[in-house]
Parts: C-alpha cells; structure tokens; sequence
C-alpha cells in the first residue's frame, strides 16, 4: 500500500453530473458512491472512477485491479497488508491488486477512487460494511 500527502488548497472541484448512481446494497444507510467515469463492461482496460462518501462507517473489499482513493474531504483510514494509513483531504492512498482494503471514516471522508484495468472481468470479493 502506498500514500501520498498533498496540500489541501490545490485539490479539485467536483462538479456533480447525472453519472448514474452504483448500486448500494440496502443496510448501508452511511455510504453512498456514483460512476463519475464507468467501467466500459464486467472488463475493462483502461480505469474507472467513483465518488464515494462514508460517515461514520466503514468498508472493505478486494479488488482483482488496484483502487486508489484522493480524499476530497474528511479522513479517510485504510488499511491493507497490515498497514494502517491515515489520509485527509488532498492525500492519496493506493490498496495493489488482490490485497483486501479496508475503510473507514470515523466522521466523515469524501473520495475519488481510480480502479486500474481489470482486463479479465474478475469480479470483487470480500465485500464488507460495518458502523463505527
């Protein structure tokens, strides 16, 4: 897992459009994402990005790509690997390929995610939603 540390005043405007929303299985009342760029099918070679919030929740998962997530705002805590990073708003956090994730906004946090390619359409595993 890797971070970076930016500087808050130069992170981007979010401009929200009538990207469809992703499915958010019900029982998940403090999570909520959208498609800002969606993947072209079950596979995909080029990236995909979302726009997801947690309150006070968490999330995990593990992708067959890698996910990197640039928080708009709020902290976002990720662990993977057996690393713990603490990412504010202007950081990035990278989870590699087939490690699981785990997510968690113990206020609030606002995030862009990158998913690289995922040429072989394998799909997710290890899906999980928690409050804290």
């Amino acid at each position: 897992m890797s971070s970076e540390q930016g500087d808050a005043s130069t992170a981007p405007t979010v401009v929200t459009s009538s990207s469809p929303a992703m499915a958010v299985p019900e029982g998940m009342p403090r999570s909520s994402d959208r498609w800002v760029i969606e993947p072209s099918g079950q596979a995909w070679t080029g990236f995909a990005l979302s726009e997801w919030e947690l309150t006070a929740a968490g999330w995990s998962d593990q992708h067959p790509h890698s996910e990197t997530n640039y928080v708009l705002e709020g902290e976002l805590h990720v662990e993977s690997g057996g690393v713990t990073v603490v990412a504010r708003t202007g950081d990035t956090v990278t989870v590699p390929a087939g490690q699981v994730g785990r997510y968690w906004a113990p206020v609030h946090a606002r995030m862009l995610a990158i998913y690289g390619a995922n040429p072989a359409g394998e799909a997710s595993r290890n899906v999980g939603y928690w409050e804290v």
